[in-house]
């Protein structure tokens, strides 16, 4: 270390303010940087209105989703309680004969309920598992913005 001692220079943020441009390079120069930061800012603010969209979004269309799986799952539950209506029904006014065609009828369409149901748990069960990758990648998007800087040492 001793050997780069006289290469090393302390680092100070007493950075006296910039001059007055001189030449048409460095007021082109100046312009350029001026520029492009508020390019970064504008982009910055858009890339933040459209997190903000979004989510405002999600979070709306995840009640109205979960409000409409509830509803489906009440709407199945009242099937099936008519399906068991009507079956014993069935059972009490026909033959006994019958009743075994009846109870096959009762199992059917109540596995057939049953299959609905299974594919209302999988579509909710997929959008769950969406809004999480929307959370990871929302985590990944939040990156500090890069810094370019230039350390002057007067001689």
């Amino acid at each position: 270390m001793q050997a780069l001692a006289p290469y090393i220079s302390p680092l100070s943020f007493d950075v006296p303010p910039p001059t007055e441009q001189q030449n048409a390079l460095d007021k082109i120069a100046a312009r350029q940087i001026k520029s492009k930061l508020a390019r970064q800012e504008q982009q910055q603010e858009k890339s933040r209105q459209k997190w903000e969209k979004k989510a405002k979004k999600a979070s709306t269309r995840n009640i109205e989703q979960s409000e409409e799986y509830v509803h489906d799952l009440a709407e199945l539950d009242e099937k099936v309680k008519k399906i068991n209506l009507k079956a014993e029904q069935d059972l009490t006014t026909k033959k006994q004969s019958k009743s075994s065609k009846i109870e096959e009828k009762r199992c059917k369409e109540i596995a057939k309920i049953e299959r609905q149901r299974l594919k209302l748990d999988e579509t909710r069960l997929k959008h769950s598992v969406r809004t999480e990758s929307q959370r990871r990648e929302s985590k990944e998007g939040r990156k500090f913005t890069r810094m370019e800087y230039l350390v002057i040492k007067a001689l």
